[in-house]
Protein backbone atom coordinates (compact mmCIF):
# COMPACT_ATOMS: atom_id res chain seq x y z
CA UNK A 1 0.00 0.00 0.00
CA UNK A 2 2.81 2.40 0.94
CA UNK A 3 4.64 1.69 -2.33
CA UNK A 4 1.42 2.21 -4.28
CA UNK A 5 0.96 5.60 -2.61
CA UNK A 6 4.46 6.75 -3.55
CA UNK A 7 4.06 5.39 -7.08
CA UNK A 8 0.81 7.35 -7.40
CA UNK A 9 2.54 10.52 -6.19
CA UNK A 10 5.35 9.96 -8.70
CA UNK A 11 2.85 9.50 -11.54
CA UNK A 12 0.89 12.60 -10.53
CA UNK A 13 4.11 14.56 -10.27
CA UNK A 14 5.18 13.43 -13.74
CA UNK A 15 1.79 14.10 -15.34
CA UNK A 16 1.38 17.53 -13.79
CA UNK A 17 4.96 18.68 -14.35
CA UNK A 18 5.16 22.15 -15.79
CA UNK A 19 7.73 23.24 -18.33
CA UNK A 20 9.48 25.65 -15.98
CA UNK A 21 11.34 24.09 -13.08
CA UNK A 22 9.28 24.36 -9.90
CA UNK A 23 10.74 24.74 -6.46
CA UNK A 24 9.71 22.19 -3.86
CA UNK A 25 7.62 24.88 -2.17
CA UNK A 26 5.80 25.71 -5.41
CA UNK A 27 5.10 22.04 -6.07
CA UNK A 28 3.84 21.51 -2.50
CA UNK A 29 1.52 24.50 -2.79
CA UNK A 30 0.20 23.22 -6.12
CA UNK A 31 -0.57 19.84 -4.55
CA UNK A 32 -2.21 21.59 -1.59
CA UNK A 33 -4.58 23.37 -4.00
CA UNK A 34 -5.49 20.00 -5.53
CA UNK A 35 -6.10 18.53 -2.07
CA UNK A 36 -8.33 21.42 -1.04
CA UNK A 37 -10.23 21.43 -4.34
CA UNK A 38 -10.73 17.69 -4.86
CA UNK A 39 -10.08 15.80 -1.64
CA UNK A 40 -11.53 17.71 1.33
CA UNK A 41 -14.96 16.98 2.72
CA UNK A 42 -15.78 18.88 5.90
CA UNK A 43 -12.13 18.72 6.94
CA UNK A 44 -11.72 15.02 6.12
CA UNK A 45 -9.06 14.05 3.59
CA UNK A 46 -10.84 11.74 1.17
CA UNK A 47 -9.44 9.66 -1.68
CA UNK A 48 -10.67 9.95 -5.23
CA UNK A 49 -13.58 7.57 -5.48
CA UNK A 50 -14.27 6.05 -8.88
CA UNK A 51 -17.46 4.03 -9.11
CA UNK A 52 -17.81 1.79 -12.15
CA UNK A 53 -21.22 1.66 -13.75
CA UNK A 54 -20.64 -1.63 -15.55
CA UNK A 55 -18.59 -4.66 -14.62
CA UNK A 56 -17.55 -6.20 -11.32
CA UNK A 57 -17.70 -3.97 -8.25
CA UNK A 58 -14.10 -4.89 -7.38
CA UNK A 59 -13.09 -2.52 -10.19
CA UNK A 60 -14.15 0.36 -7.97
CA UNK A 61 -11.10 2.44 -7.12
CA UNK A 62 -11.84 3.34 -3.53
CA UNK A 63 -14.29 3.29 -0.68
CA UNK A 64 -15.34 5.50 2.21
CA UNK A 65 -13.07 3.80 4.73
CA UNK A 66 -10.29 5.22 6.85
CA UNK A 67 -10.74 8.93 6.30
CA UNK A 68 -9.66 9.20 9.93
CA UNK A 69 -6.20 7.80 9.15
CA UNK A 70 -5.62 10.02 6.13
CA UNK A 71 -6.99 13.07 7.93
CA UNK A 72 -4.70 12.45 10.91
CA UNK A 73 -1.67 12.36 8.63
CA UNK A 74 -2.85 15.56 6.96
CA UNK A 75 -3.20 17.33 10.34
CA UNK A 76 0.35 16.28 11.19
CA UNK A 77 1.69 17.52 7.85
CA UNK A 78 -0.04 20.89 8.19
CA UNK A 79 1.26 21.27 11.77
CA UNK A 80 4.80 20.69 10.52
CA UNK A 81 4.18 23.13 7.68
CA UNK A 82 2.97 25.76 10.14
CA UNK A 83 5.96 25.17 12.44
CA UNK A 84 8.37 25.53 9.51
CA UNK A 85 6.76 28.43 7.66
CA UNK A 86 4.44 30.19 10.11
CA UNK A 87 1.77 30.30 7.38
CA UNK A 88 -1.66 30.97 8.85
CA UNK A 89 -3.26 28.91 6.07
CA UNK A 90 -1.42 25.82 7.30
CA UNK A 91 -2.67 26.48 10.84
CA UNK A 92 -6.24 26.96 9.59
CA UNK A 93 -6.07 23.75 7.54
CA UNK A 94 -4.76 21.80 10.54
CA UNK A 95 -7.47 23.21 12.80
CA UNK A 96 -10.27 22.45 10.34
CA UNK A 97 -9.11 18.87 9.88
CA UNK A 98 -8.55 18.42 13.62
CA UNK A 99 -12.17 19.46 14.17
CA UNK A 100 -13.14 16.76 11.66
CA UNK A 101 -11.19 14.19 13.70
CA UNK A 102 -12.96 15.32 16.87
CA UNK A 103 -16.28 15.00 15.06
CA UNK A 104 -15.33 11.44 14.07
CA UNK A 105 -15.28 10.70 17.79
CA UNK A 106 -18.46 12.64 18.51
CA UNK A 107 -20.57 10.79 15.92
CA UNK A 108 -19.92 7.45 17.64
CA UNK A 109 -21.35 8.64 20.94
CA UNK A 110 -18.56 6.77 22.78
CA UNK A 111 -15.61 8.76 24.15
CA UNK A 112 -12.31 7.51 22.74
CA UNK A 113 -13.91 5.61 19.86
CA UNK A 114 -13.68 7.22 16.44
CA UNK A 115 -15.60 6.50 13.28
CA UNK A 116 -13.68 5.74 10.10
CA UNK A 117 -15.57 8.46 8.19
CA UNK A 118 -18.69 10.58 8.30
CA UNK A 119 -20.93 11.97 5.62
CA UNK A 120 -24.40 13.42 5.34
CA UNK A 121 -26.88 11.05 3.76
CA UNK A 122 -30.54 10.19 4.19
CA UNK A 123 -30.32 6.86 2.38
CA UNK A 124 -27.47 4.43 1.65
CA UNK A 125 -25.24 5.55 -1.23
CA UNK A 126 -23.42 3.54 -3.88
CA UNK A 127 -20.04 3.73 -2.17
CA UNK A 128 -21.44 1.80 0.81
CA UNK A 129 -21.64 -1.29 -1.39
CA UNK A 130 -18.08 -1.04 -2.72
CA UNK A 131 -16.45 -3.32 -0.15
CA UNK A 132 -15.05 -6.78 -0.74
CA UNK A 133 -16.10 -8.01 2.71
CA UNK A 134 -19.36 -8.01 4.71
CA UNK A 135 -19.97 -4.68 6.33
CA UNK A 136 -22.36 -2.64 8.38
CA UNK A 137 -23.07 1.05 8.21
CA UNK A 138 -24.50 2.84 11.20
CA UNK A 139 -26.36 6.10 11.37
CA UNK A 140 -25.12 8.31 14.18
CA UNK A 141 -27.52 8.47 17.10
CA UNK A 142 -25.68 11.52 18.43
CA UNK A 143 -25.57 13.69 15.31
CA UNK A 144 -28.57 13.22 12.99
Amino acid sequence: MKNTFFLLLAIISFITRVTAQESLTQKALRFEKIIQRDHMREGQLVPTIIQVVEGPEEFDASTQEDFCFNTGRYVTAECFRYAATGENLAKENAQKSMHALLRLEKVTGTPGVIARAFKHSINPTIDEQAFFFPHEWHQSIVIP
